[in-house]
């Protein structure tokens, strides 16, 4: 599948329509909504940054593999609550999971999820009301999720050419908010010492990341960029 890349608007609008998008769902004016793109472009860390501004804001956050049924469960469990899914991709490549996310993401006043099947788990019922809200970030590109599903929630599409990327990596090493406690000038050389790797495929954000505690902890010089930039 093709990855579709917006160059209509820049990575700082596009990273603020998600933020409009986040606050969208945690403030219940909207059910869903889907993040996709890239691994290491600072997906997860922007959503959570900002739902760790809302004090008491109750959610659950779920990292990796999960089954259908795992879905249902966690859905009735935290039916009340907003539901971050992070490279949890599995839930949706399942047609049976998928159905289930058609009635929890449904615009209706009510939304009912039903598993009626045995289960082994005797608490959860075989159906219930879903009134939570649920965020997905994920690496897939918008064009390969489920159609159903895609009319059901707001998406935002955060693919980065190399250009991109190394405007936003750039820009994010002259931010007191990205790694605070390391000086500016320490996080800007370090970028620019990753700039020509960009066009290397394993190169991303999250590799400045490394580079920059590497060469701050170990007091290593530019040799050590080097060396990231090429094994990436």
């Amino acid at each position: 599948m093709i990855k579709t890349i917006s160059t209509e608007f820049s990575v700082e609008e596009r990273f603020q329509f998600m933020e409009n998008y986040v606050n969208l769902v945690i403030k219940n004016e909207a059910n869903s909504l889907i993040i996709s793109g890239d691994s290491g472009l600072g997906k997860s860390w922007r959503v959570m940054k900002i739902i760790d501004t809302y004090k008491d804001l109750p959610y659950f956050l779920v990292k990796g593999f999960a089954t259908a049924r795992a879905l249902y469960d966690t859905l009735y469990r935290h039916r009340n609550k907003l539901i971050v899914f992070d490279d949890c991709d599995s839930i949706l490549e399942d047609k049976v999971a998928i159905n289930i996310l058609k009635g929890a993401l449904d615009s209706y006043d009510r939304r009912t999820i039903s598993w009626l099947a045995k289960s082994g788990d005797k608490s959860i019922p075989l159906q219930f009301d879903f009134s939570g809200r649920v965020i997905f970030i994920s690496n897939k590109p918008l064009e390969s999720f489920d159609k159903a599903i895609m009319s059901r929630a707001l998406s935002i599409n955060v693919f980065m050419t190399n250009e991109e990327k190394i405007e936003e990596m750039i820009r994010l090493s002259l931010t007191s908010e990205y790694l605070p406690n390391i000086a500016t000038s320490i996080k800007y050389s370090v970028a620019l010492e990753l700039v020509p790797y960009m066009d290397k495929e394993g190169v991303n954000l999250r590799t400045l990341e490394k580079a920059i505690k590497v060469y701050v902890t170990s007091n290593f010089n530019e040799r050590t960029i080097q060396y990231i930039g090429e094994t990436a």
